[in-house]
Order: C-alpha cells, then structure tokens, then sequence
C-alpha cells in the first residue's frame, strides 16, 4: 500500500509550497502537534474514499480515490481576501499534477474545488479540495 508515500508527498509538498510563498501562514497536519494561531493557518488533511481494480488482466491496476482538503482559517471580521489567495494558491499546489510515488505507484490530481464554510470559533474558512486518485500494482 502507499498510504504513507501519498501522505510523505502530499504533506511535503504542500509545506514546501507554503514555506516559499507564505512563510507567515503556519500548517497543521493530522496527528501531529500544532499551537493553533490567532492569524491565518491552513490544516491539510487527506480524505480516502473507495478502492477498486481498474482494470482487468495479467497488469491489474488498484485504484484509490479520494480528497486532499486543505481548510484555510483566518481570523473572522478581517475580510475574504486573504482567505480567497491562500485558498487559490493551495489549489494551484496540486492542480493537475502527475507524480510518481517513492513506492512506485503514481498519484493524479484534477481540478480543485472550493467552498465557503463561514465562521466558527473566531475564524472564517475557505475549504478547497483537490480530487485525486493514487494507481498501484498489488503485489
């Protein structure tokens, strides 16, 4: 399975992005410590959905679906711009991209979508999810 190298990618990739371009916009990822902020953040997380063969014959393809969402948060009453950019950029990380796994399977991301999720908790939300499906030969 790839669960890990999907994850290794998507989370490094992600950060890499973020680093570059918005230094000051902390990102938490699952099950890993993270002091929330007053300002903007973003919180990745990846969304599995169904498996299924994708083909049939002696080559047999797994095919895994599923969702990179990256909720962008910043602080309720400053406005939708800085939500709209960071939520624009965080689609463009992944938008149609084709990679190669360090396991061998390979990754293929579409186009993202995006949502307004209001406030809540001192904090207004952009989601964006990206669709993606992961290929891999079963062993």
């Amino acid at each position: 399975m790839s669960l890990d190298s999907m994850r290794v990618y998507v989370e490094s990739t992600y950060q890499a992005a973020m680093q570059a371009s918005h230094p000051s916009v902390p990102v938490r990822f699952d099950n890993i410590n993270f002091q929330q902020p007053q300002t903007a953040w973003a919180d990745l997380c990846i969304l599995s959905g169904k498996s299924f063969a994708a083909n049939l014959g002696s080559k047999v393809v797994d095919r895994h679906v599923g969702i990179v969402q990256v909720n962008i948060l910043v602080p309720q009453r400053s406005g939708e711009k800085l939500a709209n950019d960071l939520a624009e950029f965080s689609g463009q990380v992944f938008r149609r991209k084709n990679q190669i796994l360090s396991d061998g399977a390979v990754a293929r991301f579409r186009i993202p979508e995006f949502a307004r999720s209001g406030q809540s908790l001192g904090f207004y939300s952009v989601i964006v999810r990206i669709p993606y499906w992961r290929d891999e030969r079963p062993q």
